[in-house]
């Protein structure tokens, strides 16, 4: 028997804008995975690469569920994270989202996160993530509990490195 394939819910997968409700409420939980999650997933690795970032969570395309991906350098699909550690060292970078197209802020995260998920195959994980990964984990995380950029200081226009 082959894979069933997963059907593609592309033409209507967008970014919302800053104001939409789900980027400011807490997403829901989930408590299994479904055809519709699966499908989510797959979108989301979509739009993200069209988009070129770096890490783009459901309740930016308006689905209040607890799932984001990641891509940096390794597809990573995370359901439900809960931070388990913080490292006590950080670093303040310039830091952007898809949500604000080209606008930054300057924001301080730490350098090493560890948190609990559940994989793509509803499957529980815990890992560290370092660096950069470490960074969009803490800013998906953020907006999987409707928190934006926008609360850590203001919007500087312009084009820059670290998203």
């Amino acid at each position: 028997m082959g894979k069933r394939k997963i059907k593609r819910a592309k033409s209507w997968l967008k970014l919302v804008p800053p104001e939409h409700p789900t980027l400011n409420y807490p997403a829901e939980i989930l408590t299994g995975i479904d055809d519709v999650t699966k499908t989510l997933i797959n979108d989301l690795f979509w739009l993200l690469s069209k988009h070129g970032g770096l890490g783009l969570s459901a309740t930016q395309v308006g689905c209040s569920r607890s799932v984001f991906v990641m891509n940096c350098g390794e597809r990573v699909a995370v359901i439900n994270p809960v931070i388990v550690q913080l490292s006590n060292f950080g670093k303040t970078l310039l830091e952007g989202c898809l949500t604000f197209p080209d606008q930054y802020v300057e924001i301080e995260r730490p350098n090493e996160v560890r948190i609990q998920y559940m994989n793509e195959k509803f499957r529980q994980v815990e890992r560290s993530f370092y660096d950069l990964e470490a960074r969009c984990v803490l800013h998906e995380i953020d907006h999987l509990n409707g928190k934006l950029i926008t609360a850590y200081g203001d919007l500087v226009e312009g084009c820059h490195e670290n998203r």
